[in-house]
């Protein structure tokens, strides 16, 4: 912890600023922000946007562009597509006061909304591959890395257990790093 605050101050200001504005966020989401209806996966996915994509640039003195903005977009796709099936496996224990997409559009939608959001992120890409922001080697890798998480997705359902969720779903989006990381390594 002592090592963690050491390197926050270390940190540029604008940097600092958004890390605090999502811990405030992130604290507050177990006990107002997961009760307001249907905003929590969109929560977690801008959390985790910011925290994986929007932090980087600022504290590199990334130009926030057009194309940066795309790639939060796609990514802040990806991350609700593969968030939204937790809410269906969580269907039978969350209250019916709280208010998820799952509950009120059914599994079967809430799976195709899933799936559309990763569609949409991988045409991002192909967008930011016309805009030459992206190399082809990068955008075969995210389109391979996207068909590990729709072939994941695909099996999606509430019945499945917690290591489908916890493992398989949970790491798509280090298969996605993963395979982005190799592909670097290629001339």
């Amino acid at each position: 912890m002592i090592f963690a605050i050491k390197l926050f101050f270390e940190l540029n200001n604008t940097t600092k600023l958004v890390i605090l504005f999502i811990g405030i966020i992130s604290l507050s989401y177990p006990y107002v922000i997961r009760r307001i209806p249907y905003i929590k996966v969109f929560v977690i996915a801008f959390v985790w946007t910011i925290v994986s994509c929007l932090i980087e640039g600022l504290e590199n003195n990334i130009e926030i562009d057009l194309a940066y903005l795309l790639q939060i977009l796609a990514r802040f796709c990806f991350i609700i597509s593969i968030t939204i099936p937790f809410d269906i496996r969580d269907l039978k224990v969350d209250k019916k006061t709280i208010r998820t997409i799952p509950m009120i559009f059914g599994e079967d939608k809430s799976i195709l909304f899933s799936k559309n959001l990763l569609i949409a992120s991988v045409f991002l890409y192909l967008l930011l591959y016309y805009l030459n922001n992206i190399e082809i080697i990068h955008l075969c890798s995210l389109i391979f890395g996207s068909f590990f998480t729709l072939a994941i997705l695909m099996k999606v359902s509430n019945k499945k257990n917690d290591i489908f969720y916890s493992f398989w779903l949970e790491s798509s989006s280090l298969v996605v790093y993963i395979i982005l990381f190799i592909s670097s390594w290629i001339p």
